[in-house]
């Protein structure tokens, strides 16, 4: 399995671009590169570049397969949002309140 990175910082743009080994025969083991997979390779081999964050995939119905010629190649993009600078407000009413809980009697009937 090939998997290749393309970073698109003009666009704020990135590609994974993952190829699997076509299966000849039936014995060998079937191979299938989910949604689930993408998530996988995302969060474990690829970090955003210094000032972004990753954001969602436009591509995230795209499944390949092994058994099809045409389904061993795929590419997902996602996109790179630049991080927010972070302001610190600070409020006038910073106090916490606090509620009290009540708990409410029952009566009994008299017979």
């Amino acid at each position: 399995m090939n998997i290749d990175f393309e970073e698109d910082l003009q666009n704020k743009i990135i590609k994974l671009k993952v190829k699997i080994k076509r299966r000849k025969r039936i014995n060998e083991p079937r191979v299938v590169f989910k949604w689930a997979d993408v998530k996988k390779v995302m969060s474990e081999q690829y970090t955003p570049p210094q000032g972004y964050t990753l954001g969602k995939c436009s591509d995230s119905h795209k499944m390949l397969d092994n058994t099809e010629d045409l389904a061993c190649e795929g590419s997902w993009r996602f996109e790179l949002l630049p991080k927010a600078k972070a302001t610190v407000r600070k409020s006038a009413t910073t106090a916490k309140t606090t509620v009290k809980t009540t708990t409410k009697k029952t009566s009994t009937r008299k017979k």
